[in-house]
């Protein structure tokens, strides 16, 4: 029987099961008792291996993807510097067997492993920017390796990466019951805030204990183009300006490559996590600029900010335009040619 498959043995245990899901279904008590059940599958586990052959590296990650919400709900990826140190991990074994490997290599390596923090976040960013959730929930597998193959090419700045993925779909139920912390990409809905969480300030401590670092920033504004901050949705990506150069604040401009050379940070990528009305201070937007990093942003008016949609969007229509220059100019030399050729013969 399939691990997602357990029946639980009594009914206040399935009481309590169907609790949890709920907090993944929007309160849906029907959908929360099909998850219990195993028959609905919101999330992917995506596993891999990978071997930088030129810089003796070798790399093993497992990440949990939401499908309904298109968000990361974690990730945990590791560098070594033998292929000795991975080679037990099996891609096609059980996610929960391949996560216990995991951990127990990551135990083992320890001081040896190196690299996970700033590959953690080049992964988490590159997969919003290659727009791999599609392809993650059809279950296009040659399609998702080839882009992951892509991004750690570029992370390692070298051609000679191998690497295999295997997806597995699996629940959001079944990843929290093994221990997993996940994100939730809306923290705020009735359903998924804890008793004693219902005030503005309950929200705000609900949310920020998700994440283990809270830095000040603000949004990019975009008067013409740009989307009203009310019309944001979890899961969008938007341009952070980060307000300080604190610790954490330069460390993921560091990571980033956000920091200029006289020391200045650049505005870098956030994904909504949650978005709070607050009767003093207009809007608190809550966005993920890292692993477990939250940027708080309060905005007091509804202003029009810069998102990662609209930017794909432009370079769309630029790319149309750029097609129908082509096709003109091959049209008007067809045309000459044509010509040409009856003022000859």
């Amino acid at each position: 029987m399939s691990p997602e498959k357990t029946q639980y043995g009594s009914l206040s245990e399935q009481a309590r099961m169907v609790n949890i899901a709920a907090k993944y279904t929007g309160g849906d008590i029907e959908k929360a008792r099909q998850m219990v059940a195993g028959q609905n599958n919101d999330a992917v586990a995506v596993k891999g291996k990978f071997s930088v052959i030129s810089a003796n590296k070798f790399g093993i990650f497992i990440i949990f993807v939401n499908i309904p919400g298109k968000y990361l709900m974690n990730i945990n990826d590791l560098v070594v510097g033998s292929r000795t140190g991975i080679e037990k991990a099996r891609i096609f074994d059980h996610w929960k067997h391949y996560y216990t490997e995991f951990a127990e290599i990551a135990k083992r390596e320890g001081d040896g492993a190196a690299g996970s923090y700033e590959l953690s976040n080049h992964l988490m960013n590159s997969m919003d920017g290659y727009n791999l959730y599609p392809g993650i929930e059809s279950g296009d597998l040659e399609g998702v390796t080839s882009a992951i193959t892509e991004i750690l090419v570029k992370f390692f700045g070298t051609g000679d990466v191998e690497c295999q993925v295997e997806l597995e779909k699996t629940s959001s139920l079944a990843i929290e019951l093994e221990g997993i912390p996940l994100e939730q990409t809306d923290g705020i809905s009735p359903e998924q805030i804890s008793p004693g969480a219902e005030t503005a300030k309950g929200k705000f401590h609900e949310i920020e204990s998700q994440a283990d670092y809270i830095v000040e920033g603000k949004v990019i504004i975009s008067p013409a183009r740009g989307k009203s901050i009310q019309s944001l949705k979890p899961g969008e990506t938007f341009k952070v300006q980060l307000l300080n150069k604190d610790e954490i604040s330069m460390r993921v401009a560091e990571v980033l490559k956000a920091v200029t050379e006289e020391g200045d940070i650049l505005p870098i990528k956030g994904r909504l996590k949650a978005k709070i009305p607050d009767e003093n201070a207009g809007t608190i937007l809550y966005a993920y600029i890292a692993k477990n990093v939250l940027a708080k942003i309060i905005e007091e008016e509804n202003v029009r900010i810069e998102v990662d949609t609209l930017r794909a969007e432009e370079e769309a229509d630029d790319s149309s335009n750029k097609l129908s220059l082509y096709v003109a100019l091959l049209a008007g030399l067809i045309l000459f040619t044509v010509l040409l050729l009856l003022a000859i013969f």
